[in-house]
């Protein structure tokens, strides 16, 4: 399963169980992840298999291990153990639905160096939080219009650019590449005199995003919280500034549309990762394209950022 959970949510995915919710004919998780994926394709197979009544002809059902961190059961099969010639791929979420093929994957890593200088000691610092998106698959609900935490604090720490001296401190966000984010932290340290200024633009981002996605994300929110700790470092102008770049630039969302099935989603990338860690920023997506041409020309434009 993808083990993803709410930053507020206290759980162990090692220990803990699964905290269900029954709504209608749905089961969902309290702020974890289900723990459904290829649910559907794998009662079916076992239910033929269990079964005496379920008319079929000879079957071999093929189950690999790893599928969203690289796929290393698949890769590693050997081929030869199979006697099958005829694959019926049911990894899909829908019942009733068979998929014929599915879109060619690659992930990028995009790394920022860190330099930081010593924290002005005169200057309070708070967290800019997102919270509140549905986030969801990044192959599945792409086409969602759903909001990425990750890319909506590059547009917000953007905008506070023009608006107030800051130091940013740190951003982290989401937790998979493959989920789309639905929260992200930016720590920054302002001036006392500063701090309505930050909180009337961060009202007027709460404001502007519960409009934007109104129809796909209305519980959207965003906020800031004082934190009583003291900061000892900070990036640089520097690293600000290619961290808040990369944040805007790096693509994200639907890339192309197929205009031989329509309603396919031909193309895409997600922002799924953006983490400080140690003297770096990284920035990790998940690139998905059922073209591969296309699946490298999203690469390729990853590839160019860090010679902006």
């Amino acid at each position: 399963m993808v083990c993803e959970k709410n930053k507020d949510t206290r759980h162990n995915f090692e220990e803990d169980p699964i905290q269900l919710r029954l709504e209608g004919d749905y089961i969902y998780a309290n702020g974890t992840t289900l723990g459904a994926d290829n649910g559907i394709a794998m009662a079916y197979a076992l239910a033929i298999l269990a079964s005496k009544d379920i008319p079929h002809p000879p079957i071999e059902v093929l189950l690999t291990v790893e599928e969203e961190t690289g796929m290393g059961g698949a890769m590693a099969l050997d081929g030869s153990n199979l006697k099958g010639k005829m694959l019926i791929n049911i990894d899909s979420e829908e019942e009733g639905k068979l998929l014929v093929s599915c879109a060619g994957g690659v992930r990028t890593t995009h790394k920022v160096k860190a330099n930081f200088v010593d924290a002005d000691k005169n200057k309070a610092a708070y967290t800019i939080s997102i919270r509140g998106l549905k986030g969801g698959h990044s192959g599945m609900e792409i086409d969602k219009g759903r909001g990425n935490a990750n890319k909506i604090m590059g547009r917000i720490l953007d905008d506070l650019l023009a608006t107030i001296c800051f130091d940013l401190v740190e951003v982290n966000g989401g937790s998979k590449m493959n989920a789309i984010p639905r929260e992200c932290d930016a720590t920054i340290l302002i001036n006392a005199t500063d701090l309505q200024k930050l909180q009337d633009k961060i009202n007027e981002w709460d404001k502007t995003l519960k409009n934007e996605l109104r129809s796909s994300d209305a519980n959207v929110n965003v906020f800031i919280t004082k934190l009583e700790n003291s900061i000892a470092k900070c990036f640089d102008e520097e690293t600000k500034k290619k961290v808040i770049a990369s944040l805007v630039l790096i693509p994200n969302g639907i890339q192309t549309m197929s205009m031989a099935i329509e309603g396919l989603v031909e193309s895409s990338t997600n922002l799924g990762v953006v983490e400080t860690k140690g003297d770096e920023v990284l920035f990790q997506s998940a690139v998905r394209s059922s073209v591969r041409s296309l699946k490298y020309n999203i690469l390729n434009q990853a590839k160019k950022l860090p010679k902006l």
